[in-house]
């Protein structure tokens, strides 16, 4: 039985049909093979009546071909938009490298509140426009490969899942450290309103969304 529940679970990763048309043809396989299984057939006779999970899935994506999810062209955009980001932050830190030197790049901004104290964030040279559009890149990376190469398999959601994921984990984890430091120090709103900051101007909010995304596609 055990067998038999891991056959049609091979079967259900590669179906690209949508979630009613899968929940139906799921249903109705698993009615089939235990009414076979009843009639006194083995697991084994039946795997090779009905051949392997990747050929009966292909079977059943071909016989419900309106129903799958299909690669959208506009995955294509997606990816041309990442290029654009790229190109432009690797411009744009050639001129910031050329037009200041080493001891001028390093910047000091100061955020205070009136009750709390005073907190120093100091920037150097090292963060380059590259790395602070990183989570925007990665979230449309991440887009082209939902749009498309993820609509074979359904497991291959992962990759999207633990890019978006690592990149929104760790690209928040300061700010979110920050910011519960200054609520505790009575600069909340403060400490609220950089952490807003974060997740709006470095992209974070386009790893969010696909990461959530992902996760419903494989969990679904």
């Amino acid at each position: 039985m055990n067998e038999m529940k891991q056959y049609v679970h091979e079967i259900e990763k590669k179906l690209r049909v949508d979630r009613s048309t899968r929940h139906r043809i799921m249903s109705d396989l698993a009615s089939d093979l235990q009414s076979r299984l009843d009639g006194g057939e083995t697991a084994e006779a039946i795997r090779a009546d009905l051949g392997e999970p990747a050929q009966v899935a292909a079977g059943l994506n071909e016989a419900f071909a309106d129903r799958c999810i299909k690669k959208s062209p506009l995955r294509w955009l997606f990816l041309a938009a990442a290029l654009v980001v790229v190109l432009a932050c690797l411009l744009a830190d050639g001129a910031f490298s050329i037009g200041l030197s080493a001891s001028e790049a390093a910047t000091i901004g100061v955020i205070g509140g009136a009750a709390g104290p005073t907190a120093i964030f100091t920037t150097t040279a090292a963060t380059t426009p590259l790395w602070e559009c990183l989570p925007l890149v990665l979230g449309l990376v991440c887009l082209f490969l939902m749009l498309g190469w993820c609509c074979a398999d359904r497991r291959r959601c992962w990759v999207p899942v633990l890019l978006c994921g690592v990149c929104t984990l760790g690209w928040m984890f300061g700010p979110i450290a920050v910011a519960v430091s200054m609520a505790a120090s009575g600069s909340g709103a403060i400490g609220l309103q950089l952490l807003l900051d974060s997740f709006l101007g470095s992209g974070v909010w386009l790893c969010t969304g696909v990461l959530v995304w992902a996760l419903n596609r494989l969990w679904r």
